[in-house]
């Protein structure tokens, strides 16, 4: 197992225990990585992982998301998300989708299905957990 798999696994680990302090020990094990971006990064995979998995487990996720800021606000890394793959896909701002307001996005009939298309099903969860759609 490589480096990223086994930091990966323990970042699951600690998600599983639905204990702040591990959350915590978690976010302190993860600041040796080189910047925050990949500190966002092993927290955003493992809890699409856990969306995917272990629908408990994600709820609890949601209800408590506030341990995993500063270093992963899940509604800011959705609203990056699909703007990203809506983008990488064609679309066009105001045209095929538009930010109604910070956690609502517009999609036009024919976009939805980019979108979520264009993402797993783990990433399906999160989005339709930390954005409205409307359209």
């Amino acid at each position: 197992m490589d480096g990223q798999a086994l930091t990966f696994e323990i970042a699951v680990v600690a998600i599983q225990t639905r204990q702040a302090d591990r959350i915590e020990a978690l976010k302190n094990f993860l600041a040796s990585l080189p910047n925050p971006k990949q500190v966002e990064r092993v927290l955003v995979k493992a809890i699409i992982h856990c969306a995917a998995t272990d629908k408990a487990l994600y709820l609890w996720v949601v209800d408590h998301e506030e341990l995993f800021q500063p270093e992963l606000d899940l509604a800011q890394w959705s609203r990056r998300t699909a703007l990203s793959r809506l983008l990488n896909q064609g679309c066009v701002v105001g045209k095929d989708f538009r930010f109604e307001s910070q956690n609502c996005l517009w999609l036009s009939a024919a976009t939805e299905p980019k979108l979520f298309h264009a993402c797993s099903r783990g990433e399906n969860i999160v989005l339709r957990s930390f954005l409205r759609f409307t359209g």
